[in-house]
């Protein structure tokens, strides 16, 4: 679950899972290694999965669950594979989701849109994205929607698809 990282990674790792509940063991938080330009070497990040995200809302006892994300637009894109093959794919412009939380007894909507521009990572990173499209960039708005309803828990915590596009720019974000 924290290959190659350093015993300081590992710890802070270990603590984030413990702190939020999360299990590495379940893949709802990973330790990634990012290539971090400023240092100019690798450091890992700490990214949590969209069930890693669903957990912790849960946990909170006011999680009133989600609507599935709905896409607006499509456009056509053009990248190559790693055989230097050309494809054309489609893929949405935007996805919303919308994530509700029981705030005084009652049941409220928070939603939030994630756009394709913003998030993908590009031809180099982007073999999940070429596969599944609407799927990724549905995760983008998912975790987007679900820090806004839960900001308490999940500041600062990002999932993978979020983090692609920053990692392809050899960025490193997040906490």
């Amino acid at each position: 679950v924290a290959k190659g990282a350093s015993d300081e990674e590992l710890q802070l790792f270990l603590q984030v899972c413990k702190g939020a509940n999360l299990n590495p063991f379940m893949r709802q938080v990973h330790l990634v290694p990012r290539y971090d330009s400023k240092l100019e070497k690798e450091v890992r990040t700490i990214q949590v999965g969209i069930d890693g995200f669903r957990a912790v809302a849960e946990s909170s006892g006011a999680y009133a669950g989600n609507e599935d994300p709905k896409f607006d637009g499509e456009e056509v894109i053009n990248y190559n594979t790693r055989a230097k093959a050309k494809n054309e794919l489609k893929v949405p412009q935007k996805a919303t989701v919308t994530v509700y939380k029981i705030v005084e007894g009652q049941r409220y909507p928070f939603s939030a849109t994630a756009r394709w521009d913003e998030y993908y990572p590009g031809e180099k990173m982007g073999f999940q994205w070429h596969s599944r499209p609407y799927l990724m960039l549905g995760k983008c708005a998912e975790a987007l929607a679900l820090r806004k309803a839960f900001p308490k828990l999940l500041s600062g915590m990002y999932a993978q698809e979020e983090m692609d596009k920053s990692g392809q720019m050899g960025i490193v974000t997040g906490k």
